[in-house]
């Protein structure tokens, strides 16, 4: 069985919880975890550079002189993609798609896969507790600063604790999130993991493979 670390709020190491391989464990595929990130990150694009194409540039409804007898060129329009302020070739449109189709097996298999990387790396480990009286920043800071590792932080709740929402919103260093809400580009670009202890079935029920 697989095994994370648990830690109290001022940061002492308590014990090893012992958690399902099936999520903490997996052998882990780059590639898979790659073509994930790369669809998230391609559906949230947005197309917004559009040029016009010559059936759309304003003008030159009339030949500019007549085909023969002129000693120039033959044109039909002054706004042939030859002409300056004519219309662009090949140029980018807005309706163009990025979208990437992934199916909602591979999602959870990559989600999976990233957090056993994280567990193996050392950079994912449990918090028995995380208790901020009161919405303030220092607060929740001082545990932050407990917290073994350095540099910034991803906080998984288990559900709603509005204290601990609060206080995170002017650090700039740590994100907080419940389950439902935690996504793979997090748990791949954060340096430190910390997942309330009782988030870990809430975890497990989202991303197992049967799930």
């Amino acid at each position: 069985m697989a095994k994370i670390e648990l830690y109290s709020e001022d940061g002492k190491k308590k014990s090893d919880l012992t958690v399902a391989d099936a999520v903490w464990n997996t052998p882990v595929k780059t590639a898979l975890i790659h073509q994930v990130v790369r669809a998230l990150l391609s559906n949230r694009r947005k197309s917004i550079a559009h040029t016009k194409t010559r059936g759309e540039v304003r003008g030159g409804g009339k030949k500019p002189w007549k085909q023969k007898g002129t000693g120039r060129a033959r044109h039909g329009s002054i706004r042939s993609p030859l002409w300056v302020g004519g219309g662009v070739t090949f140029g980018p449109r807005n309706e163009r798609n990025f979208e990437l189709r992934i199916t909602k097996k591979a999602k959870k298999a990559a989600m999976r896969m990233a957090l056993s990387a994280s567990v193996s790396e050392g950079k994912l480990f449990a918090l028995e507790s995380l208790t901020v009286k009161e919405p303030k920043t220092k607060l929740l800071a001082k545990i932050v600063d407990a917290m073994p590792l350095k540099g910034d932080m991803l906080v998984i709740l288990s559900g709603k604790n509005e204290n601990v929402q609060l206080s995170a919103k002017n650090l700039g260093n740590v994100w907080v999130v419940r389950p439902e809400a935690v996504s793979i580009e997090d748990i791949i670009n954060y340096r430190r993991i910390a997942v309330l202890a009782d988030a870990i079935p809430a975890l497990e029920k989202l991303f197992g493979a049967k799930a």
